[in-house]
């Protein structure tokens, strides 16, 4: 199922808990968007402009980022999980934690 996207204004969006895998984002511009846990696996991003954008726990496997920019965005963790065994639930490692 195509999802278009392509050439929208996303500019400071959020996304949370998405599941969209292979979206057609060609184009867009997604300046200081907010993504947590979503799934992007195999997604057309090229031409994207994510300046800023934070994507949280977010799946991006397999995405085409060809001449996207990704100026001074964060990633804060890449993960490459099956969409079968995705959960929004999935636990977070808190590393040097005091108890």
């Amino acid at each position: 199922m195509e999802r278009p996207f392509s050439g929208s204004d996303l500019r400071a969006a959020i996304f949370s808990r998405a599941i969209m895998p292979g979206v057609n984002l060609e184009g867009s511009d997604m300046q200081n968007a907010f993504l947590d846990y979503v799934v992007l696996r195999g997604a057309n991003m090229r031409g994207v402009i994510a300046s800023g954008a934070n994507f949280v726990r977010s799946d991006l496997g397999d995405v085409d980022v060809t001449n996207a920019d990704f100026t001074e965005a964060v990633i804060d963790r890449y993960q490459a999980r099956s969409i079968s065994h995705w959960s929004p639930y999935d636990p977070v490692g808190v590393v040097n934690a005091d108890p």
